[in-house]
């Protein structure tokens, strides 16, 4: 595809998160967004009046029968990803999925083979791994700064009181519950900051709201005396911090998952005498980020797409850890050849 070309956008569904999503492809250069579907017609147009969408449709499939679309994005629940990735796949489409990618890795696995067999791009809708502070903090762990990796701790929560029983976050069957939902976040962070490989073994327990995990507890033992834990949860106050341990320093940062202002993302390098240092980076919009990777990726501006891969390693985490959590055990795990 020509370095030059005008990628053009379509949205399936009306989600929340759809509004952030179409400002970004809206506000990246060589990226057009000409198109959003809805199973209702009327609530279509509605939301691209309000959004500046040209065009509305009554369906999802309408979306991706459009021969003007090149990109597909898709914020629906995760047990209907299969579903449309293997669509728009079929019809030629690059697809941004909203995370998690999937339910289960059987299913994220099936998802990266029919993508991979359209010679089409697919990727995982995290925004943060995009930020350039995220890229900071990786090279303050790869320089040594902070010694041998020991431990990584990761909390990531927000209260909901009382708990709206309605919202698809608490309907198993839509993938609902706190470690998907948040502990996407948590255990991607550990894989991408810690250790770039499995654990050898989790266990975890949950609180259970519908059959769903209101809350979530991990921990997670790695190669080399590395080990790490998370928290997560719909009832607690709203954290999103972060901490990464070495033998001589660590790294601290209050919120990875979205810095609490744009125009400031920051985290500190700790010492073992009290001593601490800020580090800054830039003004940045992680969302815009995201969109940009993914352009450059269609585009052939770069080669890789390290996304997925890491993609399908936290989802094979995940499913240990909500085994390890249904059955009151430990589980291993082995890195997929």
């Amino acid at each position: 595809m020509s370095e030059d070309r005008i990628l053009r956008w379509g949205i399936l569904g009306t989600a929340n998160i759809a509004t952030k999503v179409s400002k970004a492809i809206q506000s990246t250069a060589s990226c057009n967004l000409t198109t959003i579907g809805s199973r209702d017609l009327e609530k279509a147009r509605s939301w691209g009046a309000k959004h500046n969408v040209p065009n509305a449709v009554g369906s999802y499939q309408a979306v991706i029968d459009d021969p003007d679309i090149d990109v597909i994005y898709l914020p629906l629940p995760p047990n209907l990803h299969l579903e449309w990735i293997e669509k728009a796949a079929r019809a030629g489409k690059h697809i941004l999925v909203e995370k998690p990618i999937a339910i289960s890795v059987s299913a994220a696995r099936e998802m990266v083979d029919i993508a991979r067999s359209h010679n089409v791009h697919l990727m995982d809708g995290v925004m943060w791994v995009h930020h350039p502070r995220t890229r900071m903090m990786k090279d303050v762990i790869s320089s040594g700064e902070l010694g041998t990796i020991r431990r990584m701790t990761c909390a990531f929560s927000f209260c909901w009181n009382p708990l709206p029983s309605s919202n698809i976050r608490f309907n198993a069957e839509l993938g609902g519950g706190s470690l998907l939902d948040l502990g996407w976040y948590t255990v991607g962070a550990t894989l991408l900051l810690g250790c770039n490989r499995l654990p050898q073994r989790v266990q975890a327990s949950a609180r259970w709201f519908q059959d769903v995990d209101v809350s979530f507890s991990a921990m997670m033992w790695f190669e080399k005396n590395f080990v790490a834990s998370f928290d997560t949860a719909f009832d607690t106050a709203t954290r999103r911090w972060l901490e990464v341990a070495g033998t001589d320093n660590s790294i601290v940062c209050d919120d990875f998952v979205l810095p609490w202002s744009d125009e400031e993302s920051k985290f500190w390098v700790h010492g073992d005498s009290g001593q601490s240092e800020k580090r800054t980076c830039p003004p940045a919009v992680q969302q815009n980020n995201m969109i940009a990777d993914f352009r450059d990726l269609i585009l052939g501006r770069r080669t890789d797409n390290p996304w997925i891969d890491w993609s399908l390693k936290v989802q094979q985490v995940c499913d240990a850890l909500a085994l390890s959590a249904r059955k009151e055990q430990p589980i291993e795990l082995r890195e997929d050849k």
